[in-house]
């Protein structure tokens, strides 16, 4: 048996419409974590949690709770933004210093001595043959 090209081309457009119904009557995964939104727009973490609200971010588990995006919106809102509009550029990261040491004074180092105050000196042929407690 073979297929005519036009009903391979009903059958596959029969399959993409029972996927595509299939895809809308499951839920959507809602939320996801600010590395797989940096992820699917090809940006930083870091400039996800800069645009956070812009994105529409909601903290899950109260004031504290972890970040969390629904790709969704995100999608409609970058969906509703101008055609012209640039992207808001994300400020280069300040550079990492060690945390400060409130209120404490620095360590006071130990002087460097240029010249050493102790030599050591290799013991001559005559002392080299001598044995430790004899008096040759």
């Amino acid at each position: 048996m073979q297929l005519d090209p036009d009903d391979i081309e009903q059958l596959a457009d029969a399959i993409a419409e029972r996927l595509a119904q299939r895809l809308r009557e499951q839920p959507p995964t809602r939320f996801v974590d600010a590395a797989t939104v940096a992820r699917v727009l090809g940006v930083k973490r870091n400039w996800v949690y800069e645009h956070a609200r812009e994105l529409g971010a909601v903290r899950l588990g109260g004031a504290q709770g972890r970040l969390r995006f629904d790709l969704h919106e995100i999608e409609e809102r970058l969906a509703r933004l101008p055609a012209d509009a640039e992207p808001t550029a994300a400020k280069p990261p300040a550079p990492k210093r060690p945390p400060a040491r409130a209120g404490k004074r620095p360590v006071p180092l130990l002087p460097y001595l240029r010249e050493p105050r102790y030599t050591i000196t290799q013991p001559s042929h005559d002392q080299a043959s001598r044995r430790p407690g004899t008096d040759r």
